[in-house]
């Protein structure tokens, strides 16, 4: 006489569906899903797939969860379902890293990077990517985004990068990597 799920998706869902149908207050519903006793105050790890489907079903949510763990976004197929939520959490992983407030921890973070891939995603990593004054793991993150997502576009800026001998190892290493994953012949060449 027991109940059980075909797959824990169903049951996050239908507990997110839940809490968006009881018209609960943002902070309410927040705090169901952030760990109490984190001073950072990161998500539960087990709800993360309830967050995912209570951030598509309530914009106010995503933008919580965007600022305090935009990794839980970018891991949900979901999340990341339309254009403006790319784009979004695109800028928010970035100046979060840029403002070394996270760090990749998940170090399985980079497959989900396709994800981000939007029209205007270039436009986005290209002051990243150029800027030197920006810290090296924020340049080296949108290098590792222009990378796993095929930007050609950005190919002459991230070989300019690699052939720099005044930028940090780091950044050159990374801009070389990803050259030699998506550079056209002749820029790999160069």
């Amino acid at each position: 006489n027991r109940l059980g799920w075909a797959h824990r998706t169903y049951s996050e869902f239908l507990a997110a569906w839940y809490l968006a149908q009881n018209e609960l207050p943002l902070a309410q519903k927040m705090n169901l899903i952030v760990h109490s006793g984190d001073p950072e105050g990161k998500l539960v790890p087990q709800l993360h797939g309830v967050a995912s489907w209570l951030a598509i079903m309530i914009p106010e949510v995503f933008n919580e969860i965007m600022n305090l763990e935009p990794e839980v976004l970018l891991r949900s197929e979901v999340t990341t379902s339309d254009l403006k939520s790319r784009a979004n959490l695109t800028e928010t992983l970035l100046r979060l890293y840029d403002q070394e407030k996270i760090l990749l921890r998940d170090l399985n973070i980079p497959q989900y990077f396709k994800r981000l891939k939007h029209p205007r995603l270039s436009e986005q990593l290209r002051p990243y990517i150029c800027d030197n004054t920006k810290v090296d793991i924020v340049r080296q993150l949108a290098i590792r985004i222009a990378e796993v997502c095929e930007l050609q576009i950005l190919e002459n800026e991230i070989v300019d990068i690699a052939l720099d001998p005044t930028s940090p190892l780091p950044v050159r290493t990374s801009a070389a990597c990803a050259i030699a994953d998506i550079g056209t012949d002749e820029t790999q060449e160069r």
